[in-house]
């Protein structure tokens, strides 16, 4: 067996990583980046607009910059693409009270003390937010539409293809395949704030006329049934219970056309001993807040076989997919 060391780096990444959390904070309950808005000012600009400490104010900024949160020339600090979208308080697409509260040291006093209790604590998320930022991230139009093939999923040019998207949050999966595919129709469903993002998205990926989106409860929802080609339903199952999630499997089983596809977004659990350090907060966030937790592939199989649902397959850590039998 070979020896092991200590190793002082992973202690260091952890509390730089939170050092960087927190001065974000700070600068978002100052209001910071508002007073760059109208572009380059100096430290003591801004320390006379926000009635700071100027010493204190301008440490504030180099640490913004060091980041890459702000730009700098001759001393003079401007925002960046990043800051100007994401934390002026008058773009649509702000996150700062996303992050504020992911970052709440109340969020972790409570979590501490369901540890010791068992009693879960209350919270509720601006996850319009979050949808916002997921609809700026380019990057997932590509692996979007890597899904899509690898599920096999490939729409004609002959007929419309209906795709309902479920817990859409920004809508990007879904959208990218209307993207590639001019028959693709979308109708994505989630709260009313979050729908605005993907009516965005829907916008700046110009297939706005192929996207339809509702604000709706998926479990008191109602949808028409066989209309269907293909149902995704957004990473949401970890928060319902077992018999919600098989609730919501008939009904989309009825709502799917003989041979559609329903495509899973899940977290799963990870075999034993396999190490995955979101999975491991997430999971834990999910038990103290919500007080649910994530299920396994193999749960999600016997679950979506028991209402009628064949050929499940895992198709990554995250994905998998179970089709709808075509009629005899």
């Amino acid at each position: 067996m070979s020896k092991s060391f200590p190793n002082p780096k992973q202690i260091r990444n952890i509390y730089e990583q939170a050092y960087v959390a927190q001065i974000l904070r700070i600068a978002i309950l100052l209001d910071i980046f508002s007073y760059l808005k109208e572009g380059r000012s100096s430290a003591n600009s801004v320390a006379d607009m926000s009635n700071n400490n100027p010493v204190g104010t301008e440490k504030l900024l180099e640490c913004l910059y060091s980041y890459g949160l702000l730009e700098k020339v001759d001393h003079e600090y401007f925002l960046t693409d990043t800051t100007r979208t994401f934390f002026l308080k008058d773009s649509s697409a702000y996150v700062g009270d996303w992050l504020l509260e992911v970052t709440n040291p109340v969020v972790f006093e409570g979590i501490l003390d369901s540890i010791k209790t068992g009693k879960k604590i209350s919270r509720s998320l601006p996850w319009h937010q979050l949808a916002w930022s997921e609809s700026y991230a380019v990057d997932r139009i590509e692996d979007s539409l890597s899904l899509w093939e690898k599920a096999g999923v490939q729409p004609g040019s002959d007929s419309d293809f209906h795709v309902l998207d479920l817990a859409c949050g920004s809508g990007v999966v879904s959208l990218a395949l209307a993207q590639r595919y001019p028959k693709v129709r979308v109708t994505g469903v989630d709260s009313s704030e979050v729908v605005k993002a993907a009516e965005d998205l829907a916008k700046r990926l110009f297939v706005q006329d192929q996207a339809d989106f509702i604000d709706g409860d998926v479990h008191l929802m109602s949808f028409e049934e066989e209309k269907y080609d293909a149902v995704l339903l957004g990473n949401v199952t970890g928060f319902f219970t077992v018999q919600q999630n098989k609730d919501l499997f008939m009904k989309i089983h009825q709502s799917l056309k003989p041979g559609g596809k329903l495509l899973l977004d899940v977290t799963m659990k990870r075999q034993l001993n396999m190490r995955h350090e979101n999975l491991g907060i997430t999971s834990l966030l999910l038990w103290s807040i919500w007080g649910t937790e994530y299920y396994s592939y193999e749960e999600y199989e016997e679950w979506l076989i028991s209402v009628g649902y064949v050929e499940v397959t895992q198709l990554s850590s995250l994905w998998l997919i179970a089709n709808k039998a075509i009629s005899k």
